[in-house]
């Protein structure tokens, strides 16, 4: 059995902002934008992809639980934490 190697996947901070931005203007004004950052924000990094969110406008950050809602960074605009879990 040959193990695969590890991946790992780079996050442009500027190509995250410019799509979370194009999304915001496609979506129907009265349209609340959420950003799902569980699990680390799905191993993208918790702190930069919060941080990205919060200056595209988002209106709620969602977490799977309350613990990973008391690890989401503060500071930038404010937005909300959902928890889904």
């Amino acid at each position: 059995m040959t193990l695969l190697p590890p991946l790992s996947a780079r996050i442009s901070r500027g190509a995250l902002l410019r799509n979370l931005r194009a999304l915001r203007q496609r979506i129907a004004p009265e349209s609340a934008l959420s950003v799902l950052v569980k699990s680390d924000a799905y191993g993208h990094g918790l702190d930069m992809v919060c941080a990205v969110a919060r200056e595209s406008g988002c209106a709620f950050l969602l977490v799977a639980s309350l613990e990973e809602a008391l690890r989401v960074p503060g500071g930038g605009n404010p937005c909300g934490i959902l928890i889904l879990g």
